[in-house]
């Protein structure tokens, strides 16, 4: 069963505010006996007594081009999260096609956090039968990491989403 969800991202109402808090979600999630990873509260410090919050989350993707990718300023957000709580994980996760194009280094992202994700979307990407690409990237950061201690995860996509068709997505 699921006992972990990952990124809180309230939807918005007809206003652009989240209908839900960040701060409800997690409450409603540790009521439910869930644990969770998010961004931290607006002071981090706030979020030391939560128990359910094992580790706190980078932005996601941050390597994509449209993100404005600079492994420094994750960096930075890593070093500074730390400072204030030495014993939270922090998670970054990255975009599988950007890991796994001939050249890429990710010994900088690597130092961005302690649990190091990867996502492939084989379907969607017209190679579902090459699911070998997950290994490969998580193999990547692996060896980028240079024998750092991370711990390692992966997305796998389980379905068509119809990508290129936003009024066919998945929905909550």
């Amino acid at each position: 069963g699921v006992n972990t969800i990952f990124k809180y991202g309230g939807e918005n109402n007809s206003q652009g505010v989240p209908s839900v808090s960040m701060a409800d979600w997690s409450a409603t999630a540790a009521a439910k006996g869930l644990y969770y990873v998010r961004t931290p509260s607006a002071n981090p410090a706030d979020d030391l007594q939560e128990k359910n919050l094992i580790a706190w989350a980078q932005k996601d993707e941050p390597d994509l081009s449209n993100h404005s990718p600079n492994p420094a300023v994750n960096i930075d957000i890593y070093q500074n999260w730390k400072a204030i709580a030495p014993a939270k994980p922090v998670w970054i996760n990255f975009a599988g096609p950007s890991v796994t194009v001939g050249g890429a280094n990710y010994t900088q992202w690597d130092k961005a956090g302690d649990w190091i994700a990867v996502d492939w979307y084989p379907i969607n990407w017209n190679r579902e039968n090459n699911i070998n690409f997950i290994g490969q990237a998580l193999d990547k950061l692996r060896a980028d990491a240079n024998g750092a201690p991370k711990k390692y995860m992966a997305y796998i996509e389980t379905s068509w989403q119809r990508l290129a068709n936003s009024s066919d997505a998945n929905t909550p």
